[in-house]
């Protein structure tokens, strides 16, 4: 099973015991369509994993209007951006 399709119970327990890496959890963050595990990561330390939350289509307004309010989140975002762009060049190559 990916870390994609981990179930609600199964991410609260790796997360809680931080057995999930940065990678793990931007990509989590990024594709999750769970509102519990978004709301859990909306609040995350790690700031680019905040800015995956964000660009997740599955957020919640209420949820992405708190996060950008976070003082340059626009730079995490735009982080995040590149870093996607640069995955998909990857791919196709």
């Amino acid at each position: 099973m990916s870390k994609k399709e981990m179930t609600v119970k199964e991410f609260k327990h790796q997360y809680t015991l931080g057995a999930l890496s940065n990678k793990d959890l931007k990509s989590i963050a990024e594709n999750t369509q769970s509102e519990e595990i978004i709301s859990a990561l909306s609040t995350d330390e790690n700031y680019y994993v905040r800015a995956r939350v964000l660009l997740n289509d599955n957020t919640p307004e209420e949820i992405k209007n708190e996060l950008r309010k976070i003082p340059l989140m626009f730079a995490f975002v735009l982080s995040a951006l590149f870093d996607k762009a640069a995955r998909r060049k990857n791919k196709r190559a």
